[in-house]
């Protein structure tokens, strides 16, 4: 089954005690704590039905996509749970899946590993019925799973929505996992393997079978391939090191090969040499072994490094000697208790602050380690929640991998909110206790109502708070009387965007704290007009017309339009307001693509919508067709077989200047189907790799296109000796 790997009881603990929360905070990518990461998905959960018509199509489309389902008895606003209920089908045969794992995630669009998350999990019945306890209101990202299945994301879904989530069968990749012995490798059979994308939250649990193979599912094969290629797959094979996946040159599929390493034995201890409870020890190539009640452990495939860690102890970190390899080494941590700091959580008033996370931010903890999931197994150990009165207490810090005395950083995560913002506090020592108080201006909660253009109520409208300083975004939804709260959201400057039926309907500004808002929305707009060439002024069709908000940051607009034959494009259902229009191939085709970047136009969408045109700076003028063929070693050739890769190494304008850009890599074409692109007029040196019987052949081979013309060619490559 697909499914994120089992945490250790502290991570599990930490999660149930997130998931109480209603507002979820998201970092941006590249700033410190959890980073989700965003992909297209179907909306989840029926949307609004019809209102009364409008005075134009755009206005009719524009009620109906907000108007209420049907009139629901005003509810008292607050926490109250909600529930989540569906069914998980084939998509083929629409018949249930049993034992298909589902997991929600609190906050729109976060595509998450589960960590940090408030998060809920099922498991499917006979009938492929699940059922979640979720809390209202908010937009939760609905995630299911199965063993022969792509993964599927549903999103965004709110407590009371009834979801059919539709997997589609997935054969999957073939893999096999081999130990490596010197220059020969043996299968593992019988053998566990995790695999897990670092960067997004698909992961898999697997056992090989008598000849060491397994097949990959869950990920369409060019994501698993893109996830690879960028060293985004974190493998762990328990009781084996250094696991590393490559291509397999037979199969098209992948080879998991690892090394036998060294079998550590030892016992961990406190200070005073007493066994500790809940002590485990973490190898680098990312498996771990827990201690018994004597403290004693056994752990295989270690090469480098090992991390001893505990409860409220400060881990510790040996390294192997390689200078005598043997079989059997043993190894004894005797851990300290590290530094313990602690204080209370205070408001701007110097009011204590109950029920507030507090955490060790992952990546400051510099453990020797080549392991990607021990700093955040060891952040999730040092975090701690603040009692009725404000007090709180992190014990066990290292003060060597927190290069302490210094500026330790926190993350924080008040109630009704999942943190990922940080605080600093100054730590003068590296052992013994420091206190020191934390304080988190936080705004009153910010109350409203969401509005139709013609007054009514608004519900299940979700509702996204972007701080203008902080780049932090926090998510709520609207009830059955379409009100809304946002809590905890520090004092500040917000971009609101409020969404109906899955696509924004509406953007305004928000001052936090703030008196009762209404949020009232307006009529939903066309955008339309017609893209040219920039440098002959020619229709051109086949450019994909998009449109995002033009604050930086916000995500783009769900849908899109591609022009006609006579470059014509129009989009839908568009709210008032300044956007960037964005103007890009559909074709992905690599000199049209990525040598000239895409339009955006800026552009104000208001009463009676936007026209205009868009002029965009490559006119796809000429189309090259390869065809591939190695030498025969008597003379001529015959056709090539396998996988072929094509890049543009060089490219000249036609009128004879450098084009920027540099090497490009395009997606691998067959052989056999060979490789076809259109791209604007000009010389190109392209350079083919086939892999033949175990080799890779290669030919550079030089191209000139005309405008409107058409290369076909054939590339002969060189047999190897």
């Amino acid at each position: 089954m697909n499914r994120p790997l089992l945490a250790s009881a502290a991570i599990a603990a930490a999660l149930i005690l997130a998931a109480l929360v209603a507002v979820r905070w998201l970092r941006p990518p590249g700033e410190k704590g959890p980073a989700p990461a965003s992909q297209a998905a179907p909306a989840g959960g029926a949307g609004p039905a019809a209102a009364p018509s409008a005075e134009s199509p755009a206005q009719a489309a524009a009620a109906q996509a907000i108007a209420p389902a049907a009139e629901e008895a005003p509810s008292a606003w607050g926490p109250a749970p909600g529930k989540v209920s569906g069914r998980v089908v084939r998509a083929d045969t629409r018949a249930p899946l049993e034992g298909a794992f589902v997991q929600a995630a609190l906050g729109a669009r976060a595509a998450s590993s589960g960590e940090d998350l408030p998060w809920r999990e099922a498991v499917t019945g006979p009938d492929g019925a699940f059922e979640l306890d979720l809390l209202a209101p908010a937009p939760w990202s609905l995630r299911a799973s199965l063993s022969g299945f792509l993964d599927r994301r549903v999103e965004p879904v709110l407590p009371g929505d009834a979801v059919e989530v539709a997997l589609s069968p997935d054969a999957g990749v073939p893999c096999r996992v081999e130990l490596e012995r010197d220059e020969d490798s043996v299968p593992l059979a019988d053998q566990e393997v995790f695999l897990r994308d670092l960067d997004g939250p698909w992961s898999l649990e697997a056992r090989t079978d008598a000849r060491g193979a397994f097949r990959i599912t869950g990920l369409p094969a060019d994501e698993l391939e893109a996830v690879r290629r960028d060293g985004r797959i974190d493998v762990v094979v328990p009781g084996y090191a250094e696991p590393a996946i490559e291509r397999s040159r037979s199969d098209g599929g992948y080879v998991i090969t690892a090394e036998a390493g060294a079998t550590v034995v030892g016992t961990v201890t406190d200070a005073a040499g007493r066994p500790i409870a809940g002590a485990a020890v973490h190898a680098g190539s990312g498996h771990e072994a827990p201690c018994d009640a004597r403290g004693a452990f056994r752990i295989g495939g270690v090469t480098e490094a090992l991390t001893a860690y505990a409860p409220g102890h400060a881990p510790e970190t040996k390294e192997l000697d390689d200078e005598e390899p043997v079989e059997t080494v043993r190894i004894d941590f005797r851990l300290g208790a590290g530094l313990t700091l602690r204080g209370r959580v205070l408001d701007g008033k110097s009011r204590p602050l109950p029920a507030v996370a507090l955490r060790v931010v992952a990546e400051d903890i510099d453990v020797e380690s080549p392991s990607e999931t021990l700093a955040r197994r060891l952040a999730e150990l040092l975090s701690t929640t603040s009692d009725d009165e404000g007090r709180y207490r992190l014990r066990g810090l290292p003060a060597e991998a927190l290069e302490l005395p210094g500026v330790l950083e926190l993350e924080v995560r008040p109630p009704g909110a999942a943190a990922s913002w940080t605080v600093e506090v100054d730590v003068d020592a590296e052992e013994g206790e420091v206190e020191r108080d934390i304080v988190l201006d936080l705004a009153e909660p910010v109350r409203g109502v969401v509005l139709a253009p013609d007054g009514r109520p608004v519900p299940r409208a979700v509702l996204l708070a972007t701080s203008a300083t902080e780049g932090l975004t926090a998510a709520t939804a609207s009830d059955g009387a379409g009100r809304f709260e946002l809590r905890s959201l520090p004092a500040g400057f917000y971009r609101l965007r409020v969404e109906a039926a899955g696509r924004p309907v509406g953007f305004q500004e928000l001052k936090a704290p703030s008196p009762p808002l209404e949020v009232r929305l307006g009529v939903l707009e066309t955008v339309a007009g017609m893209v040219r060439a920039a440098d002959d002024g020619e229709p051109l069709p086949g450019i994909r017309v998009s449109l995002q908000p033009s604050d930086a940051g916000e995500d783009p607009l769900p849908g899109a339009a591609v022009s006609d034959a006579a470059g014509r494009f129009s989009l839908g259902q568009v709210p008032r307001g300044r956007f960037l229009l964005v103007a890009m191939p559909e074709q992905q085709a690599p000199a049209f693509s990525r040598l000239q970047r895409s339009t955006r136009l800026e552009i104000e969408v208001g009463e009676g919508g936007w026209s205009g045109e868009a002029a965009y700076p490559v006119h796809p003028s000429g189309e090259v067709e390869l065809r591939f063929a190695v030498s025969e070693p008597g003379g001529g050739s015959a056709p090539a077989a396998g996988r072929v890769r094509v890049a543009v190494v060089s490219y000249q304008l036609a009128s004879g200047r450098d084009a920027p850009g540099g090497s490009i890599e395009p997606p691998v074409a067959g052989a056999e189907e060979g490789f076809r692109a259109r791209w604007r007029a000009g010389k190109y040196r392209l350079r083919c790799a086939l892999d033949h019987a175990g080799r890779e052949l290669v030919k550079d081979e030089d191209v000139t296109i005309e405008p409107g013309g058409r290369v076909e060619r054939t590339v002969v490559f060189p047999r190897s000796p």
